[in-house]
């Protein structure tokens, strides 16, 4: 099913709803709000407006985002654990970003990064990565960098 068709679906049960006097202001903003994306996919098919990609000279030269990009997933081995040792060393350690069960942290306040090795700072995160968390798995901790 193409996105239009599903817009117009949706758009159809709230005019349901609306005609069975269930109606309020949420569902007037969002029939409106699905009519204007509606208008505006018609529009890219018709060929009122383009979409394209936008070039950016620091990727352009790489076939595959992977050949530079680094995303790790690392599971807490031990309660309390606060060292990562990462697979490759990032180009730039203040621009990495690291994720605790989707959680993103603050890098340099939550965790510090040298070289390829990461210290995480449970006080000042004010929690502490487990290995059984309250839904009974190991924490996940997911780092993103670019590569050296």
């Amino acid at each position: 099913m193409t996105v239009n068709k599903k817009i117009n679906l949706l758009i159809r049960e709230i005019n349901v709803i609306t005609r069975q006097g269930k109606s309020d202001e949420n569902a007037r903003l969002i029939r409106e709000n699905l009519r204007r994306i509606k208008a505006y996919l018609d529009d890219i098919i018709v060929g009122d407006i383009t979409v394209g990609a936008a070039s950016n000279s620091a990727t352009s030269d790489y076939a595959d985002v992977a050949e530079f990009m680094s995303y790790e997933e690392q599971v807490c081995t031990s309660d309390n654990q606060t060292a990562f040792t990462l697979a490759n060393t990032p180009s730039d350690a203040s621009k990495v970003r690291m994720l605790v069960n989707s959680c993103e942290l603050s890098n340099g306040r939550h965790f510090s990064v040298l070289g390829k090795d990461v210290t995480f700072y449970p006080l000042v995160a004010e929690f502490e990565l487990e290995t059984n968390n309250e839904l009974g798995l190991p924490d996940i901790i997911l780092f993103q960098y670019v590569k050296a």
